[in-house]
């Protein structure tokens, strides 16, 4: 990919017929491309205050960046935020020559940041509309493919929004061909493909309202009622709701009017016709969440894809539902509720892109749905919702102040509350109908019920997490510590899949937007930018080689399979920041701030572009690490003492795992993470141990020059202990701090 996109408009006539359609789709590929975007960048806080003289309205747009634009009268516009971003990319209905020619050629410049997928996206789209009348230079797909850019996973998504449209080859083209074929071309007599919405196919005419109970027909009733419950549990279940329903204070994120996102290639389970079908905006609709466990269960696959969008598809073609599905379907049936998303059947299981770009915008599914039906009773897909033989007791509408108290306990003997997606499903749902094996609940964002009453939920009841919600109404102030929070306890859940690590917790990050306690923010390897130094020294109780997670950074807690912890240390700097409005990171290269400039024994710059935007260049020195721990932490870890080259002394004591303290050399990487300065003097407080890296770096130096984040070590190291030969080489007793730049992963 190169670092810009050009296309030449051939056809004022035809750009301008194709225009609204170009529009709408732009819509649906900015949905599914799922990368934050918007219509006017500002890179941050140095640039508010240098180009902005520091004005209210940049700062605005800098914490709360605005949409992008994508409008038939206005255009098309649309830029990364902060950093992610370069030139915006401007489409308009009537486009005017930029340069000094007739010729409509327009570039983009992008530096390979993400929002260039969806430049791509949009470019090739164009083409399919326009053919001949556009040029775009689109590679070949094995161009794309060898490639590994912004076009590769555009034509991936093209292909997926509308796979009946071919992507045109594009021949290469001359300077003198360019300029020949930019003229207007208005002859041109090739016809406009006609070309369906996969949203709107085999779709037309069908109400997606949510009907009266009783108003479901028998299609699927047969196969999948009763549920195995004794009494009436759905009755109660209605109960819980319009409770919620008719009652206002405190259930304000319950009654939210948030707009509905609607999601390319949504499908839902119309439990009426007992069938798929593609979602329509502002569909009302139930969502599942479940453990898989095993054995593997049905799903929806390419070879069953049609028939299953047939009306009664699912008993007209032998598929057996588990049986959490098929009560969780009975349920949205008793309860009046037409449409339910569910995983399986709702996600093209053997169709790898359809997976990403549903993955990507789940969260938008549990956030926008009216109920989240919980399975948390069961280890698999088969426990079903309800409890054999267990008795509903007669519905108790009264205040109880235990009711928190159960919920929690009843959640804590769960698998379901142990894995790593649900974690989001959770927290990002507006009520949660929870059915466990001590009864069922039901949870919204003011009271939680079950069958012997209710609770009224404050904000110190309990712990805020378990609240539906959440994220929804988060004060300033205290947003930084309910992220941390949330990272702690995501940390500590188990993931099939250890790659889904980034895409299990994606949503919460989202639900911060582009601000942390009214400051600009972003998330770079889930750690807060604007926080970045300071989170960047997260530790751990216990150092564990083999806990380290492949495929993310060692020096991110995304990088290991262990609860990361913040000491009062890291906290203390944070609040001095915020109470003093300081913000900036030695650390990353592109956000310098307010409060510290670079002295000599900082390590900064991490390489947030180029061949691997994972990186971060360091300058460290090899230090002595004792041999035999100087005292035991537990049964495997021990304190070793440091000592520092110049003079001998002890730098400090590092925790390190003993059987792999025995396997590594007596000299030991260290490099400066943290420094204070203070009357011009500059003191290293936190040291990172290193050790070559094991990680595939994608063609970035080799292990000689990469290395691994081992463990952190607290220390108080004066400038001049750490730098005293300073670009010389002394072959002497005394070791020299060479400070080479290097990378670490």
């Amino acid at each position: 990919m190169g670092y810009s996109q050009l296309w030449t408009i051939k056809s004022r006539a035809k750009w301008l017929a194709v225009w609204p359609r170009l529009v709408a789709d732009t819509r649906t590929i900015l949905d599914a491309a799922d990368i934050d975007l918007t219509s006017d960048r500002i890179w941050d806080m140095m640039e508010v205050q240098s180009c902005y003289g520091g004005s209210d309205e940049a700062v605005r747009k800098l914490r709360d960046p605005p949409p992008p634009i994508v409008d038939e009268e206005t255009g098309i516009i649309f830029n990364g935020i902060h950093n992610d971003g370069c030139e915006p990319f401007v489409l308009e209905p009537f486009p005017q020559p930029p340069y000094e020619t007739e010729k409509l050629t327009f570039s983009c410049k992008t530096n390979r940041r993400p929002y260039d997928t969806v430049v791509c996206a949009v470019l090739t789209r164009a083409k399919q509309l326009l053919r001949d009348a556009f040029y775009a230079g689109l590679p070949t797909k094995s161009q794309a493919d060898d490639e590994d850019d912004g076009w590769a996973r555009a034509f991936s998504m093209i292909a997926l929004l509308w796979p009946e449209d071919d992507i045109p080859e594009e021949a290469d083209e001359s300077w003198e061909d360019w300029e020949r074929n930019a003229e207007e071309t208005e002859c041109m007599d090739s016809k406009q493909p006609t070309i369906k919405s996969p949203l709107n196919r085999g779709s037309e005419g069908r109400n997606l309202g949510r009907p009266q109970n009783g108003d479901m027909g028998d299609t699927l009733q047969k196969q999948l009622l009763p549920l195995e419950f004794s009494g009436n549990p759905w009755s109660t279940i209605l109960h819980w709701i319009q409770h919620c329903d008719i009652n206002d204070a405190g259930h304000e994120t319950c009654h939210a009017t948030r707009p509905l996102r609607h999601l390319p290639l949504m499908r839902l389970i119309d439990v009426q016709r007992g069938c798929i079908v593609p979602a329509q905006p502002n569909t009302i609709y139930v969502a599942l969440s479940y453990v898989w466990g095993s054995p593997p269960q049905s799903s929806l696959l390419s070879s069953n894809f049609v028939q299953l969008h047939e009306d009664d598809g699912f008993r007209k073609h032998g598929i057996r539902l588990s049986k959490t599905i098929s009560d969780s379907i009975a349920l949205c049936q008793r309860l009046g509720y037409r449409y339910l998303w569910v995983d399986a059947y709702c996600i093209l299981q053997d169709n790898p892109h359809d997976k990403v770009l549903q993955l990507n915008t789940m969260r938008y599914v549990y956030s926008n749905a009216i109920i989240t039906i919980v399975a948390a009773n069961g280890t698999h897909a088969n426990s079903g919702l309800g409890v054999p033989g267990r008795e509903i007791a007669p519905l108790a509408m009264k205040e109880n102040s235990n009711i928190w108290a159960s919920f929690t306990q009843a959640l804590s003997k769960t698998v379901w509350d142990t894995r790593g997606w649900t974690f989001q499903e959770k927290v990002l749902s507006r009520r949660l109908i929870l059915f466990s094996h001590d009864g069922p609940f039901f949870l919204c964002g003011a009271r939680a019920y079950s069958e012997h009453g209710f609770q009224q939920l404050q904000n110190n009841v309990g712990g805020f997490l378990y609240r539906p919600g959440c994220f929804y109404n988060m004060l300033s102030g205290t947003q930084l510590e309910l992220y941390l929070a949330t990272v702690q306890h995501y940390s500590a859940r188990k993931l099939t899949v250890e790659t889904d690590f980034e895409n299990a917790m994606k949503g919460v990050l989202k639900a911060f937007g582009h601000s942390i306690d009214g400051r600009p923010n972003s998330f770079f390897q889930g750690i807060p930018t604007t926080f970045f130094d300071d989170l960047f020294c997260w530790k751990v109780a216990e150092h564990i080689p083999k806990a380290r997670r492949c495929g993310f950074p060692s020096w991110s807690w995304q990088g290991w399979r262990q609860t990361p912890i913040f000491p009062h240390q890291i906290m203390d700097r944070v609040n001095f920041k915020r109470k003093n409005d300081l913000w900036g990171s030695r650390i990353l290269a592109y956000d310098r701030g307010n409060f510290k400039k670079i002295t000599n024994v900082d390590s900064f710059g991490l390489n947030t572009s180029g061949p691997n935007p994972l990186m971060l260049s360091w300058s460290g020195a090899p230090l002595e690490v004792e041999m035999k721990s100087s005292e035991d932490v537990g049964s495997t870890n021990g304190l070793f003492r440091v000592f520092l080259p110049a003079n001998g002394r002890v730098a400090g004591q590092i925790q390190l795992h003993k059987q792999w303290r025995a396997r590594q050399p007596a000299m030991m990487e260290f490099l400066p993470i943290f420094t204070e300065e203070l009357n011009g003097k500059a003191k290293i407080k936190v040291l990172m141990c290193l050790e070559h890296s094991h990680q595939d770096l994608r063609g970035v130096g080799g292990p000689s020059d990469s290395f691994e984040r081992v463990q952190l070590m607290d220390c108080d190291i004066e400038e001049t202990d750490w730098i005293f030969k300073e670009n010389t080489m002394d072959f002497g007793d005394k070791p020299v701090c060479m400070k080479p730049t290097r990378w670490i992963y």
